[in-house]
């Protein structure tokens, strides 16, 4: 589960750390060569140009985060249970065959070699399909949070209009930020709702 809490967190940091660009219209352009009268920190001033989210915050507040992490654990214990049973019943055909090997003539020991070495070649087969479905089933949930935290973006800067959404967490090169300026609780929020209300009309 480290790994997996690993590439979801480095999903969570990509999707909103990059420089989230928006084009200004040339009246908007004007009100930002004005911006030395509005105070510097005011998010609805010259600090709305650029904020920032706190990704730390997001991925222990987001609830599908949460979500996602129990049922890719589900999943990865179903497998790892079905790819167990299978390699169980190997090793014992194996420890059979061992034990009996004496009795067999050579032709009916190559025969049951043969068996061991092709059920073998399945079971490595069946570790790989397991493991890329597992690795599908996360891309599929990651790509899912990457798309909500870009929608409610969109939706939120409709009505906000910054020019930035730079991310912050422990990992990040920006060090320290104007308290001002965070969006975090805001975003998270908004995306806390939205998974509510999503989860309201699947029920």
């Amino acid at each position: 589960m480290k790994s997996t809490s690993l590439i979801i967190n480095v999903v969570l940091s990509i999707a909103v750390a990059i420089l989230y660009y928006f084009q200004f219209s040339s009246d908007k352009s004007a009100t930002v060569k004005n911006k030395k009268s509005i105070p510097t920190g005011s998010v609805e001033g010259l600090g709305s140009q650029i904020v920032y989210l706190n990704t730390d915050s997001l991925w222990s507040k987001y609830a599908y985060v949460e979500e996602m992490k129990t049922d890719l654990l589900e999943e990865r214990q179903r497998l790892e249970s079905q790819f167990e049973k299978e390699a169980r019943a190997f090793e014992q055909s194996y420890l059979n065959f061992q034990e009996r090997a004496a009795m067999f003539s050579e032709r009916q020991r190559g025969i049951e070699q043969e068996a061991l070495v092709q059920k073998e070649q399945e079971i490595m087969a069946l570790k790989e399909n397991l493991a890329g479905r597992l690795a599908q089933s996360e891309q599929e949930k990651n790509i899912g949070i990457q798309d909500a935290i870009y929608n409610v973006l969109n939706k939120y800067n409709t009505e906000h209009s910054h020019t930035y959404v730079l991310s912050m967490s422990s990992s990040s090169d920006l060090l320290l930020a104007d308290p001002n300026l965070d969006i975090t609780n805001v975003i998270i929020d908004l995306l806390n709702n939205d998974y509510h209300q999503s989860k309201i009309k699947t029920d």
